[in-house]
């Protein structure tokens, strides 16, 4: 009688419970540790990898989150899935990301989002005020680009004659333990304009667009102001100037300069990645305004 060979594949394959304790078997279906740590290293890098190109696109700054506020969750996450045999997981979001990006770089898509979220009314006659909206202050108390280019717009049009007064709202917290306003800065801008300074009005402190409709309507109500102008960045506009009409206002809404990138012409594709990264803000703070009721 011939005794079976213990490793005959064919004996195996036939009678796979009489070798159910062979560890030749017992290993086909176990994932060795080495390749665990492989696939949480590679989920890992999945990782660093979508949160750099959701930070290029601008969806952070939706949640209000720190350009690098995201990255050691999404590293976590990543490498969690990996090590667990989900590596796909990550590695499907990170191509859903990536071809984002490439529409986005190299269509013209993005030039008609753009442009349906701005307003430009015509400038009015005897307009009472001009009231330029903030856009953020840096931690050492200087303006947002943003909001400079918001306030020359501001001063072009107070410098022509269109309002008697220019408003300001202020932007102030408190960083690292220290108070930081926009206050100094604002007015040290003001001041480059002859007489500018002695026409600033305050709106106050500020944090939001929905703020400053209502300190806006404050100071309407107060000085018996009929007409204002809203001034902020272009795709700010058609939000912000809704906002200020919810609140009661009479207005005509102006857009800014944009110096963050050429809004006429959205050629490069660095310019159209940045285009992305505003319509994106606006667009989502479009649907919280609406759901809030503020607008």
């Amino acid at each position: 009688m011939t005794t079976p060979i213990m490793n005959d594949r064919a004996a195996q394959a036939r009678e796979p419970e009489m070798y159910a304790g062979s560890p030749a078997v017992a290993t086909i279906h176990r994932r060795p540790p080495r390749r665990r740590a492989q696939n949480a290293a590679e989920g890992a890098v999945f990782g660093v990898a979508l949160w750099a190109i959701l930070l290029l696109l601008g969806f952070p700054w939706v949640f209000h989150l720190e350009g690098f506020a995201g990255m050691i969750p999404c590293i976590l996450l990543g490498a969690a899935l990996g090590f667990f045999g989900l590596r796909r997981v990550p590695l499907a979001f990170l191509a859903a990301a990536c071809i984002l990006l490439v529409l986005v770089i190299y269509t013209p898509f993005i030039g008609g989002q753009v442009r349906s979220l701005i307003r430009n009314d015509p400038l009015p006659v005897g307009a009472d005020a001009i009231m330029v909206l903030s856009a953020g202050v840096n931690d050492d108390g200087t303006i947002s680009p943003t909001a400079m280019d918001r306030l020359i717009k501001g001063l072009e049009l107070l410098n022509r004659g269109v309002a008697p007064y220019i408003v300001l709202s202020r932007e102030a917290y408190i960083i690292n333990g220290r108070y930081v306003s926009s206050r100094e800065d604002q007015e040290r801008i003001v001041s480059l304009s002859t007489g500018a300074l002695s026409k600033l009005v305050v709106a106050g402190i500020t944090h939001s667009t929905h703020d400053e409709a209502l300190r806006a309507r404050s100071l309407v109500a107060a000085r018996n102001w009929k007409r204002i102008i809203v001034v902020t960045s272009p795709l700010h506009t058609r939000r912000a100037c809704a906002t200020f009409e919810h609140a009661g206002l009479v207005i005509s809404c102006t857009a800014s300069n944009t110096r963050a990138f050429a809004l006429g012409a959205l050629w490069s594709p660095m310019d159209r990645v940045r285009a992305f990264e505003v319509w994106l803000y606006e667009t989502a703070g479009t649907l919280r305004y609406r759901q809030l009721g503020w607008m």
